[in-house]
């Protein structure tokens, strides 16, 4: 999958996101102007890690749906009944049931 040096960038070739997914490999602190709501997304997820009071703020007053410190994979799976705990210890996470 290609990568995108901006929302903007991405959003000239493809559209508005349907979402904005923040990793921790992006600092809270950097987070602190989303731009999510000029390109046209819906909503912004922040994962584990990635708590801006300030970004949360911009990004509520802009209209965005807004998730705070959560994780998009394990919430997922959480709604689809799929979450498992064979990875934990692995350092794998599957969100795939285990077949008996």
């Amino acid at each position: 999958m290609r990568a995108f040096p901006t929302l903007a960038a991405y959003a000239a070739e493809h559209g508005p996101p349907d979402i904005v997914d923040v990793f921790p490999a992006r600092r809270p602190f950097a987070a602190g102007r989303p731009r999510s709501g000029r390109v046209g997304a819906k909503a912004i997820w922040f994962q584990y890690g990635v708590v801006n009071q300030e970004a949360i703020h911009i990004a509520d007053a802009a209209g965005l749906d807004v998730v705070v410190d959560r994780c998009i994979k394990v919430e997922s799976a959480r709604f689809d009944g799929g979450l498992a705990l064979g990875g934990m210890n692995t350092g794998i996470l599957t969100a795939k049931r285990r077949t008996r």
